[in-house]
């Protein structure tokens, strides 16, 4: 076997869990691994993968050797300090298949790819919901949009979370409040969506950027 190290051999693990091929901009997107030129010269030239530009990035592929020497990883692998608990682990791991003949390479192949190992994406906040449904409503920059739109627009988002946020929201000076002058016009929708400010209800909201 080529002479890899730590990384090299853990990108042909991750290319074998993903389903054989994966972009340099997959690598560090989904496994913070940044799959840099000596890295792909020392697998290319060891005929472990085929690198083919891809825009701005090169997408990396196994090769046949790849998925051959897939379960033989685990041999003269390194042990030092860099390796941590966990490579060592995974070495442990890739011993005890190699002894019951398990052929990683086989197994792998022609799989279905894994998930990528990305952290879920967080919820979004009652901030972030007002924004885009205001992205939604808005005509315009700055336009002022009915309260009672985006209340209708946002029905999960309980009422006094969207007062309490969209005062929170004025007060950072990341939107502006402003009331009907013409109080006959309002609805009994305006009425109750309405946010008060001091003891003036305010009935449209404007949010830049």
């Amino acid at each position: 076997m080529a002479d890899l190290g730590t990384a090299d051999r853990a990108a042909l693990l991750i290319l074998a869990g993903r389903g054989g091929t994966l972009t340099g901009a997959e690598f560090t997107r989904d496994h913070a691994m940044a799959f840099r030129k000596p890295q792909r010269d020392t697998l290319t030239n060891a005929g472990l993968i085929t690198a083919a530009r891809e825009g701005r990035t090169y997408r990396m592929s196994l090769t046949e050797a790849g998925w051959q020497t897939l379960p033989t990883l685990a041999k003269d692998a390194p042990t030092g300090r860099g390796v941590g608990s966990l490579g060592k682990a995974l070495y442990c791991l890739l011993n005890a298949l190699a002894e019951r003949e398990v052929d990683l390479g086989a197994t792998l192949k022609g799989a279905a790819p894994a998930f990528a190992l990305v952290a879920p994406a967080a919820a979004a906040s009652t901030e972030d919901e007002i924004r885009a449904a205001y992205a939604r409503l808005a005509d315009r920059p700055l336009a002022w949009v009915p309260l009672k739109d985006l209340r209708a627009a946002l029905p999960a988002v309980a009422p006094a979370d969207f007062h309490a946020t969209v005062k929170a929201m004025h007060r950072a000076n990341t939107a502006a409040l402003t009331l009907e002058e013409n109080q006959s016009r309002l609805t009994k929708a305006d009425r109750d969506a309405a946010v008060k400010l001091g003891p003036d209800p305010m009935h449209y909201l404007s949010i830049e950027g």
